[in-house]
Parts: structure tokens; C-alpha cells; sequence
């Protein structure tokens, strides 16, 4: 990310980035939860280590950078994206605890 950009994001009054970051944050843990997931079945069927790989490695490198950059606009924007998060690992979770 280029500088202007980094401070247009840091310029963000509190009011717009909260939610923008609650909604990427939501995004992140949507998907990052649904690829461990994936991951999961994936070595419990004894599937393709090479896609286990890349999928752990790829969600690790997504919720990293999204932590990253919300941490470099301040501790409301890293709050937000985490409470986003897990809003996105609780729906995961009871949608996959009502199916068997």
C-alpha cells in the first residue's frame, strides 16, 4: 500500500472506519473459519495434503494482513475487524453445530 493511501485510511474519522473495519473484520472471520473448516474435513477424509497446505497457508496470510492493516489505523479500526471476526466464526460455528 502506497503512503497516500495508507494516510487516506488513516484519516478515516472513527465513525466510518468502525464499521468499514467491522464489516472486513466480519469478512475475514466468514472466511477464514470456513476455510478451517475445509481444512479440517479435508485431513479427517485424508485428502490432498497439497490443498490442506494451501489453505492453511492462505487463510493465515488473509486474516494477517487484514489484522495488519486495521492495527496500522488505530486500536478502533483492530477492535472493529476483531469483533467482526467473531461475529463471522459464531454463525460458522452454529451453522455447522445444527448440521450433523
Amino acid at each position: 500500500m502506497d503512503e497516500h493511501a495508507m494516510n487516506m485510511l488513516a484519516t478515516l474519522p472513527w465513525q466510518v472506519a468502525v464499521p468499514l473495519f467491522f464489516a472486513g473484520g466480519f469478512l475475514l472471520g466468514f472466511g477464514y473459519f470456513s476455510a478451517l473448516r475445509r481444512t479440517t474435513a479435508l485431513l479427517l477424509r485424508q485428502g490432498s495434503m497439497l490443498l490442506v497446505l494451501a489453505l492453511t497457508l492462505a487463510r493465515m496470510a488473509a486474516i494477517t494482513a487484514g489484522f495488519f492493516l486495521a492495527a496500522l489505523v488505530g486500536w478502533q479500526a483492530l477492535l472493529a475487524a476483531f469483533a467482526g471476526a467473531m461475529l463471522g466464526r459464531a454463525l460458522i460455528v452454529a451453522k455447522h453445530q445444527a448440521a450433523p
